[in-house]
């Protein structure tokens, strides 16, 4: 039963998927190799004369001695071949393990329980053992071999109970009616008759039962059905059955009572169970607690009334020793002193310490001879049993503080690495927000907990290893002209152009940028990401008549066709992005960081982890001619060291593309701004001045820029004679492949959502009264939208505090049912026709026919603007939507090139400065210290525990609780409502029905939920009939069930 129970402690620690089987006439699978011949049992009808002929065995049968033999060579053949080993101590034990997966098998004659963390493993054992053997699936295990199994997989707590064997007990000698009792055994007062100066010297007065022999009372037979439960699962009454085992040859009257009494105590307590909990605590391997268990152990048998004192009795006594004190013991001395003063004389005393010290040796030498068959298992499990401490049991403060265990010094093993508990630090640190100060005193924390330190804890080491002073360029400018100062962080310094004073302590005195060279980042973000960039770089194919991201624009194809055969080998492509951000309201100094977002990685990845390699802090913008220029030169020399297949390779990194706003665009690409003279970025439309400048469409297609005559405007143009639009040579001419005009891509998020969708929404929105507001408002509040939407609706007179994403689900969602009965018919088809061009580029995967489809709309949608409103409503952002088309043409959908996650980005890095001192020094030790952790987990998560892994994910995201996987599908929020299940479902058992689910990285809810904000209960099925969901249910046959409602639609407008 030892390696059952350690079993299925090893299926809870490692939280398996666990089957029980049953296997329907096990021995009659033997083969026999001897001859063996059987009578003919009575009762068997012969016909003929062949009664006193005998049978031959041609398998082995029940009741046969080789029969259990036979059978297990015969089913360990056949898990053998599934890749199972037997356990060498344990033939009933099997054992797989590969690559972190594991599985287990137990076989009790014919009751097997299968478990395993992969599923595959699970489903292949399993069918083969059923298609070879005639057996059945009891499905998760409930009950075995007498014991009743309940798992919260949730807590991961498994509980091992005999209520059914304890009652027939109980009933079988008539103890089910008796009055329950307090302790297993009678326990008995003890009298102090003098104290002398050396407690050894102690004479304790010991009780003596009756010798008064009795007959005919099923003595024996009652401590023998006592037996079986102490071996399983109540260890809580071994001392006492061993103790009355010993009275079995002559028991007296008062052995038969103290009997009665161990029955009677499985009365109250008959539901208490052993139960085996996940312990991230726990070691996984420790020898040292089998022999501090034996120890326990002896002094037990010796002791049975301080075992019992220690664990749970103290306060429990006979009714008639109610007002009596059994134990009194002085509160200066440490409990196994008082142990050894109250309950043993100088005599008994000796005795247990030499027994101990032969046991101690006994069980020192045997440590290793069992330590296999103690722990077989990877992990040694943490049992325990209910009545432990629990705090949550504590109903307040002043409880909590007389609580005896809060003053007991913890003594619980660790069985984590250094790393793992860095890395769980640094998470914390991380998503806490802390700063350097914060994050040593954590670190001093940790240090404090143990004997001695076991991880750095001075703001010295946390500065060597994630500090990159060192490897920061730094470039100091001018406050008044920009001018270049040179490289040295001086107090100060006096510009010689303008004679300004650059104070590097005055924030509204000081400008500077620093360059960070990305080289290490991107490595370290490929290796992670090699199978994606390989297949990317030498696999993918590049589709032609659709675009599904930025690899199959026009533009990178191209890039592709200049590469050299070797080049194509070891290239990587960024985007290139930066904008100013400003983190204190009481100063003017804003900061501009420098991203790179790489192309060749995975969509969620490069979205997510952006490389920051460098960042401008000035009371102003930055020169981009300088700003950018020195960028440049750290970027053209940049080459990245891989190891790909065992080649050691250089990477070449090109920067194809540049995302940014209006603003910044302007001076990055040499032009005049969007308000001047022939301001587009992407044409020569020269603009049309109507108190600002206007685009109106023109009777004549302004020309294309193309970039070699950029460059030969740039050669003859200077600030003060701009040739069309042209003011000075771009900083971008130096990067080798890229496109002055092409490679600018228009600002999806500014232009479409902040810039267009805003403007015409304000001008119809601004013409209405307040009720209509306040109706609008209502209406938006009503609103439920579902998870992928991402943000709740807002009232439309909060509008001008939108975000640009809500403004994406307005124009997109809303727009159309808001602006429905307020726009006249021309006005509302108009502004559709912006709507589903948006919807067009930003599928995941655009057909050429359906992009040429939305320029057309924006085409449309430019020309009618002069029809319906006026030429001051034809602003820049709307004429950017004529290019805008071309540009996915070039690069792919416009969520490959947004600047959503550069604004994201921004956001993190004006939380990671925690004061205007050294501001820079701290986004780019906040930049470091990320990256580094990415690495660390690569190192760490190979060999990590479970529990580590699940903590450094849990604690960047919500964690789900009554989760049920099957499958691809996260079942969670199990449906327990009695009335509703018998209201709306058939009477069905064998489903386990839940509220949510999540599919494909999609959340569905039941409607049941009643959600006010937010709905996930509609969904289209592939024939196109829309549903609202009622339940998830999962059968005992593994199929998935989902319960739904079919919903009428009516046609929302005929146009």
């Amino acid at each position: 039963m030892s390696t059952i129970r350690t079993a299925l402690a090893v299926i809870n620690k490692l939280d398996l998927d666990a089957v029980q089987l049953d296997v329907k006439t096990a021995f009659l699978n033997g083969n026999l190799e001897d001859e063996i011949y059987m009578e003919i049992p009575d009762g068997l009808e012969i016909e003929g004369n062949n009664r006193s002929k005998v049978c031959k065995l041609q398998r082995t049968i029940y009741g046969l001695k080789t029969s259990p033999k036979i059978w297990n060579q015969k089913f360990t053949a056949e898990v053998e071949k599934l890749g199972l080993e037997k356990d060498f101590h344990e033939p009933c034990l099997f054992t797989w393990r590969k690559e972190g997966k594991v599985a287990l098998l137990i076989l009790y004659v014919d009751d097997i329980i299968l478990a395993s963390n992969c599923k595959q493993k699970l489903q292949e054992i399993k069918e083969t053992l059923c298609n070879t053997f005639e057996m059945k699936d009891l499905g998760e295990p409930s009950r075995y071999l007498g014991m009743e199994i309940t798992r919260d997989r949730e807590n991961r707590v498994m509980k091992l109970t005999q209520v059914e064997y304890t009652n027939k007990v109980l009933e079988r000698f008539r103890m089910d009616e008796s009055k329950a009792q307090n302790t297993p055994m009678v326990t008995r007062q003890v009298k102090t008759r003098e104290l002398k100066s050396k407690a050894s010297q102690i004479e304790l007065k010991r009780i003596e039962p009756t010798k008064t022999s009795i007959e005919r009372i099923p003595y024996r037979e009652a401590i023998g059905s006592l037996m079986y439960l102490a071996t399983v699962t109540r260890p809580d009454i071994a001392y006492a059955v061993n103790y009355l085992s010993r009275k079995q040859v002559s028991p007296s009257e008062d052995d038969w009572k103290e009997a009665k009494h161990a029955h009677s105590y499985a009365i109250d307590v008959a539901l208490r169970r052993t139960s085996y909990a996940h312990d991230p605590a726990c070691p996984a391997r420790a020898p040292h607690l089998l022999h501090r268990l034996r120890y326990t152990r002896i002094a037990c048998l010796e002791h049975p009334f301080k075992f019992i004192f220690d664990t749970e009795f103290n306060n429990d006594q006979p009714d008639d020793q109610a007002n009596d004190q059994a134990y009194d013991q002085p509160d200066d001395q440490p409990d196994d002193q008082r142990m050894l003063e109250e309950f043993s004389s100088s005599d008994s005393e000796m005795q247990i310490d030499q027994n101990m010290e032969e046991e101690d040796n006994v069980s020192t030498n045997a440590d290793d001879d069992n330590l296999h068959e103690h722990f077989w298992c990877d992990d040694l499990l943490y049992t325990s049993t209910d009545t432990l401490f629990d705090f949550e049991k504590i109903d307040n403060f002043e409880d909590l503080l007389k609580c005896r265990e809060l003053h007991e010094k913890i003594n619980v093993p660790t069985d984590i690495s250094r790393g793992e508990l860095l890395l769980m630090l640094l998470k914390f640190s991380i998503r806490n927000e802390l700063s350097m100060s914060a994050m040593t005193n954590l670190f001093q924390l940790v240090n404090t907990i143990y004997k001695r330190p076991v991880l750095f804890n001075s703001r010295h080491m946390l500065d060597k290893f994630f500090n990159v002073k060192d490897q920061l360029q730094y470039q100091i400018i001018c406050c008044e002209c920009s001018s270049d100062l040179g490289t040295d962080r001086l107090e100060k310094i006096t510009c010689s152009i303008c004679n300004a004073e650059n104070d590097k302590n005055n924030q509204e005195k000081s400008a500077y940028f620093v360059l960070l060279n990305p080289a290490e980042q991107i490595r370290d973000l490929l290796m992670q990401n090699l199978e994606y960039f390989t297949y990317v770089t030498q696999q993918r194919p590049h589709e032609f008549s659709h675009l599904s991201d930025v690899y199959d624009g026009i533009k990178y194809r191209e890039f592709l066709s200049s590469l050299t055969p070797e080049e194509k080998k070891n290239y990587v492509t960024a985007v290139f992005n930066t904008d100013g951000v400003s983190k204190f309201k009481c100063s003017q100094q804003s900061a501009w960081p420098l991203y790179l977002m790489i192309n060749e990685l995975p969509k969620h990845i490069r979205t997510k982890h952006l490389v920051i390699c460098g960042i401008f802090f000035g009371p102003k913008k930055p020169d981009m001619l300088i700003f950018i220029d020195k960028f440049i030169d750290l970027i053209k020399n940049v080459t990245i060291p891989c190891t790909i297949n065992n080649e050691e390779r250089l990477i070449k990194m090109y920067i194809l593309t540049c995302c940014v706003d209006a603003v910044a665009r302007a001076p990055i690409q040499g032009i005049k701004q969007f308000n001047g003279n022939y301001g587009c970025n992407w044409c020569l439309h020269p603009g049309v001045t109507h108190g600002v400048k206007r685009f109106p469409i023109l009777s004549e297609t302004p020309r294309l820029r193309e970039h070699n005559e950029m460059v030969e405007l740039m050669m003859e143009a200077d600030p003060d004679n701009p040739k069309l639009g042209v003011m000075y040579p771009s900083p971008l001419l130096n990067l080798p492949k890229f496109d002055l005009v092409d490679g600018f891509i228009p600002d999806y998020l500014h232009m479409a959502l902040e810039g267009v969708a805003k403007q015409f929404a304000n001008y119809h929105l601004d013409k209405l009264d307040d009720v209509s507001v306040k109706k609008l408002n209502k209406k938006m509040l009503s609103i439920s939208v579902p998870q992928q939407v991402s943000r709740y609706t807002r009232k439309i007179s909060q509008r001008k505090h939108w975000k640009a994403r809500e403004w994406e689900n307005f124009t997109l969602y809303y727009s159309p049912v808001i602006f429905f009965p307020l726009l006249s018919r021309d006005e509302y088809e108009h502004w559709l026709l912006f709507v589903e061009s948006l919807y067009i580029l930003l599928l995941d995967k655009i057909n050429v026919k359906d992009l040429d489809k939305a320029d057309e709309m924006l085409h449309r949608f430019n020309l009618e603007i002069i029809r319906l409103y006026d030429v001051r409503m034809m602003t820049y952002n709307v004429h950017q939507l004529l290019h805008v088309c071309r540009s996915v043409l070039h690069w792919g959908p416009v969520w490959s090139n947004s600047t959503f996650c550069f604004e994201s980005a921004n956001h993190y890095v004006l939380k990671s400065i925690k004061c205007a001192k050294g501001a820079s020094e701290q986004v780019m030790r906040y930049v470091h210290m990320n990256h580094k952790i990415l690495v660390l987990e690569e190192k760490i998560y190979k060999t990590a525990k479970d529990d580590v892994v699940r903590y450094c994910t849990d604690i960047l995201t919500c964690r789900l609780q009554c989760v049920n996987e099957s499958e691809d599908i996260l079942y969670f929020t199990p449906l327990s409502d009695e009335n509703i299940i018998s209201n709306y479902f058939r009477d069905d058992s064998n489903q386990s029905k839940y509220l949510k689910i999540v599919k494909n990285n999609c959340l569905y809810e039941s409607y049941l939920l009643n959600k006010k904000r937010s709905n996930n209960s509609f969904a289209i099925l592939d024939n196109g009939l829309y549903v609202r969901l009622v339940a998830f249910a999962i059968c005992s046959n593994d199929n998935d069930i989902t319960y739904v409602n079919i919903v009428q639609t009516e046609t929302f407008s005929e146009n």
